[in-house]
Protein backbone atom coordinates (compact mmCIF):
# COMPACT_ATOMS: atom_id res chain seq x y z
CA UNK A 1 0.00 0.00 0.00
CA UNK A 2 1.15 3.49 -0.65
CA UNK A 3 2.09 5.98 2.11
CA UNK A 4 0.46 9.07 2.68
CA UNK A 5 2.49 12.38 3.38
CA UNK A 6 0.99 12.34 6.06
CA UNK A 7 1.51 9.06 7.38
CA UNK A 8 5.37 9.49 6.66
CA UNK A 9 4.97 12.60 8.55
CA UNK A 10 3.62 10.69 11.77
CA UNK A 11 5.67 7.87 11.66
CA UNK A 12 9.11 10.07 11.43
CA UNK A 13 7.34 12.14 14.08
CA UNK A 14 6.57 9.23 16.49
CA UNK A 15 10.42 8.14 15.97
CA UNK A 16 11.79 11.54 16.62
CA UNK A 17 9.73 11.35 19.81
CA UNK A 18 11.10 7.96 20.79
CA UNK A 19 14.83 9.19 20.14
CA UNK A 20 14.52 12.45 21.58
CA UNK A 21 13.15 11.25 24.53
CA UNK A 22 15.45 8.61 25.21
CA UNK A 23 18.11 11.38 25.02
CA UNK A 24 16.61 13.56 27.43
CA UNK A 25 16.28 10.86 29.86
CA UNK A 26 20.03 11.08 31.04
CA UNK A 27 18.80 14.99 31.65
CA UNK A 28 15.69 14.47 33.16
CA UNK A 29 16.61 15.93 36.66
CA UNK A 30 18.51 19.09 35.07
CA UNK A 31 15.66 19.66 32.46
CA UNK A 32 12.82 19.29 35.57
CA UNK A 33 15.06 21.77 37.25
CA UNK A 34 15.14 24.17 34.35
CA UNK A 35 11.23 24.17 33.45
CA UNK A 36 10.32 24.00 37.08
CA UNK A 37 8.51 27.61 38.52
CA UNK A 38 9.02 26.49 41.74
CA UNK A 39 12.10 26.95 44.01
CA UNK A 40 11.84 23.19 44.99
CA UNK A 41 14.70 21.09 42.54
CA UNK A 42 14.79 17.61 41.02
CA UNK A 43 17.01 16.63 44.10
CA UNK A 44 15.06 17.34 46.95
CA UNK A 45 11.92 15.77 45.77
CA UNK A 46 11.56 12.22 47.52
CA UNK A 47 12.85 8.54 46.53
CA UNK A 48 9.11 7.96 45.65
CA UNK A 49 7.62 11.03 43.47
CA UNK A 50 11.41 10.24 41.79
CA UNK A 51 10.35 6.64 40.99
CA UNK A 52 6.95 7.75 39.68
CA UNK A 53 8.42 10.45 37.79
CA UNK A 54 10.53 7.97 36.14
CA UNK A 55 8.01 5.30 36.09
CA UNK A 56 5.79 7.41 33.59
CA UNK A 57 8.24 8.62 31.65
CA UNK A 58 9.31 5.47 30.39
CA UNK A 59 6.02 4.47 30.37
CA UNK A 60 5.35 6.62 27.96
CA UNK A 61 7.91 6.27 25.59
CA UNK A 62 6.65 2.65 26.13
CA UNK A 63 3.46 3.84 24.55
CA UNK A 64 5.42 5.56 21.79
CA UNK A 65 7.35 2.62 20.63
CA UNK A 66 4.26 0.03 20.56
CA UNK A 67 2.63 2.80 18.16
CA UNK A 68 5.54 3.06 15.82
CA UNK A 69 4.99 -0.88 16.08
CA UNK A 70 1.66 -0.58 14.79
CA UNK A 71 2.53 2.26 12.33
CA UNK A 72 4.70 -0.60 10.71
CA UNK A 73 1.93 -3.22 11.12
CA UNK A 74 -0.61 -0.83 9.59
CA UNK A 75 1.24 -0.70 6.00
CA UNK A 76 3.58 -3.82 5.97
CA UNK A 77 0.41 -6.09 6.08
CA UNK A 78 -2.75 -6.21 6.93
CA UNK A 79 -3.96 -4.39 10.07
CA UNK A 80 -6.05 -7.00 11.06
CA UNK A 81 -3.73 -9.22 13.18
CA UNK A 82 -4.20 -10.21 16.85
CA UNK A 83 -1.19 -8.93 17.31
CA UNK A 84 -2.25 -5.27 16.87
CA UNK A 85 -5.05 -5.86 18.89
CA UNK A 86 -2.69 -6.94 21.64
CA UNK A 87 -0.88 -3.72 21.46
CA UNK A 88 -3.83 -1.84 21.69
CA UNK A 89 -4.68 -3.50 24.59
CA UNK A 90 -1.09 -3.06 26.02
CA UNK A 91 -1.06 0.45 25.82
CA UNK A 92 -4.82 0.60 27.24
CA UNK A 93 -3.39 -1.10 30.19
CA UNK A 94 -0.22 1.21 30.24
CA UNK A 95 -2.48 4.22 30.29
CA UNK A 96 -4.71 2.95 33.48
CA UNK A 97 -1.51 2.43 35.15
CA UNK A 98 -0.23 5.87 34.61
CA UNK A 99 -3.71 6.94 35.63
CA UNK A 100 -3.07 4.92 38.77
CA UNK A 101 0.43 6.42 39.66
CA UNK A 102 -1.20 9.59 38.85
CA UNK A 103 -3.93 8.79 41.77
CA UNK A 104 -1.38 8.02 44.09
CA UNK A 105 0.40 11.19 43.20
CA UNK A 106 -2.74 13.18 43.72
CA UNK A 107 -2.82 11.75 47.08
CA UNK A 108 -0.11 13.55 48.20
CA UNK A 109 0.14 16.42 46.28
CA UNK A 110 -3.75 17.36 45.44
CA UNK A 111 -3.69 20.48 42.83
CA UNK A 112 -6.44 20.61 40.04
CA UNK A 113 -4.31 19.70 37.15
CA UNK A 114 -3.24 15.95 38.89
CA UNK A 115 -7.71 15.33 37.95
CA UNK A 116 -7.05 16.49 34.72
CA UNK A 117 -4.20 14.41 34.06
CA UNK A 118 -6.30 11.38 35.91
CA UNK A 119 -8.90 11.57 33.85
CA UNK A 120 -7.41 11.62 30.73
CA UNK A 121 -5.14 8.92 31.40
CA UNK A 122 -8.50 6.71 32.28
CA UNK A 123 -10.14 7.68 29.49
CA UNK A 124 -7.52 7.36 26.94
CA UNK A 125 -7.05 3.77 28.58
CA UNK A 126 -10.30 3.29 27.62
CA UNK A 127 -10.53 4.18 24.35
CA UNK A 128 -7.67 2.15 23.47
CA UNK A 129 -9.13 -1.17 24.80
CA UNK A 130 -12.49 0.06 22.86
CA UNK A 131 -10.53 0.53 19.52
CA UNK A 132 -8.61 -2.79 20.59
CA UNK A 133 -12.34 -4.50 20.74
CA UNK A 134 -13.08 -3.26 17.43
CA UNK A 135 -10.32 -4.84 15.96
CA UNK A 136 -11.26 -8.00 17.82
CA UNK A 137 -14.45 -8.18 16.26
CA UNK A 138 -12.80 -7.25 12.30
CA UNK A 139 -10.04 -9.94 13.13
CA UNK A 140 -13.45 -12.15 13.16
CA UNK A 141 -14.99 -10.75 10.37
CA UNK A 142 -11.72 -11.17 8.21
CA UNK A 143 -11.12 -14.48 9.30
CA UNK A 144 -15.12 -15.61 8.71
CA UNK A 145 -14.81 -14.10 5.09
CA UNK A 146 -11.76 -15.81 4.47
CA UNK A 147 -13.05 -19.01 5.01
CA UNK A 148 -15.91 -18.63 3.29
CA UNK A 149 -14.29 -17.71 0.02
Amino acid sequence: MKKSKIFIIVYYLFHLILIGGLVCSFFIPTLYDTVSKIDIKFSDQTIIYKIAFYACYFLALGIVGILISIFKDLYKDTPFKKEVENKLKIIAVIFEVLALIVTVKFIFIPNFLTIAVMAMCFIVGLCFYVLSQVFKLAIAYKDEVDYTV
